[in-house]
């Protein structure tokens, strides 16, 4: 009821009520329409801000932790111009996205900008907010995030990329799913191409 009162008002008063609501279109990251998920991927109560149809490509077997923001584009504020105030609301930036790759864990409250593509194998610390992309198999924290350290070396990452484990049939993956816990080497030596 308040909501069909709220746009009467607006409308009397001439604004244009459905463009501003669709300048604040925050949603459930997991119910979003824009987003593609991967097999086995889950979010816990994390959100996506968006103002356009920006795609978000999540991978296989990402964990995406509580409280995690998304955001798709720069929304009406750029930081290029004169200044930083949306003179023109209905002038939406440019369309970003965000591609995260496959077994990727997003730690508590990190916050994602537009334009960043997270590689496989990523850990992002809790509370980091990704301004850059982050390459494969590394550990990122902080504000901004930033490497803190590699996984493994950059052949072993390919390795690991050429393996691709989260393409396996899901019958395979359960079968060998106690080789999970071996080191990269390891599971490299295990299972190379």
């Amino acid at each position: 009821m308040i909501y069909k009162l709220r746009k009467l008002l607006w409308r009397i008063l001439g604004v244009d009520y459905e463009h501003i609501l669709k300048c604040v279109d925050v949603s459930w990251l997991r119910n979003d329409k824009y987003t593609e998920w991967g097999e086995h991927s889950y979010a816990n109560n994390s959100m996506i801000h968006r103002w356009s149809d920006a795609p978000v490509k999540i991978g296989k077997y990402c964990s995406i932790s509580y409280d995690v923001r998304v955001i798709t584009d720069d929304g009406s504020h750029l930081y290029n111009t004169i200044s930083n105030y949306p003179f023109s609301w209905n002038k939406i930036s440019n369309k970003c996205g965000i591609t995260i790759g496959n077994d990727v864990w997003i730690g508590l409250k990190c916050i994602i900008l537009p334009g960043v593509k997270i590689g496989n194998g990523v850990t992002i610390a809790a509370g980091s907010v990704v301004t850059k992309d982050i390459p494969d198999y590394c550990v990122a924290g902080g504000v901004p995030a930033d490497i803190i350290r590699y996984k493994c070396t950059p052949e072993e990452a390919s390795k690991m990329n050429e393996i691709a484990w989260w393409d396996w049939d899901e019958s395979i993956i359960e079968e060998r799913k106690d080789n999970f816990r071996l080191s990269i080497p390891d599971f490299i030596y295990k299972y190379k191409k």
